[in-house]
């Protein structure tokens, strides 16, 4: 059965610590109950994993600008004003963004606003450093300073399809409770997922499981469910 012990608490900022503070519960678990040999990877074609990534749209292809790397200047207009995001931390390689708010009074809503279409911040980029910072202290930065430099990149994205055939999937995972993606933390040998040499690895994420988004315990709900698992892995 899928062990989960709850970890210490994330917050996400409105801005700067300004007004009320969301709080994410953070959980470890090990999935793999279910078991079984693992099939080959497949991946979806290029074009299509960089649409569903958020790389490509008709004003990006238009104006002839897909920059997969990208700066994004923000600053609070306001005292108390939100930042119109919510990111998922854990990964010292990169912050998630979960969610973006259709809010122009936030900070991020704002600066969206203002920036053309290949360099507005959306739902699954990372957050590779604030103002050079990476990590928990990209998350202090961006908690706590007035004008923040966010180096932004947009993900990358396969389709892996598992079968168990008896063998546990074998995937140690965290989440924040009101994100939108299952960090892996580690891939277990003797696992689904090790068997078939599947392009998974630590430092992933999964944004979707059998074709379905949603939160992180729906989304272990679905790999506990049936012989074959197809998960949406995204990675910086």
């Amino acid at each position: 059965k899928d062990r989960a012990t709850a970890g210490r608490p994330f917050l996400l900022i409105p801005w700067a610590g300004r007004g009320p503070w969301a709080m994410f519960a953070s959980c470890c678990c090990l999935v793999g109950e279910e078991g079984g040999s693992a099939s080959k990877v497949t991946p979806l074609s290029l074009t299509d994993d960089l649409t569903q990534a958020g790389k490509l749209d008709g004003a990006d292809c238009e104006n002839g600008d897909n920059d997969d790397v990208f700066t994004a200047q923000i600053a609070v207009q306001i005292p108390g004003q939100p930042l119109g995001m919510v990111v998922e931390e854990f990964a010292p390689e990169a912050l998630f963004v979960a969610k973006v708010e259709d809010d122009e009074m936030s900070v991020i809503g704002r600066y969206n606003a203002q920036a053309p279409p290949w360099r507005r911040v959306r739902a699954a980029d990372y957050i590779i450093s604030v103002n050079g910072d990476r990590g928990a202290s990209a998350m202090a930065r961006l908690a706590n300073s007035q004008r923040c430099e966010l180096l932004i990149s947009r993900p990358r994205q396969h389709t892996v399809v598992v079968r168990k055939q008896g063998l546990p999937l074998g995937l140690i995972l965290q989440y924040d409770t009101f994100g939108s993606s299952l960090y892996i933390k580690a891939v277990e040998e003797g696992g689904a997922v090790h068997a078939a040499e599947a392009d998974i690895e630590a430092g992933d994420r999964a944004v979707s499981v059998n074709g379905r988004t949603g939160s992180p315990p729906a989304l272990l709900e679905g790999m506990k469910a049936g012989d074959v698992v197809e998960l949406r892995i995204s990675r910086p």
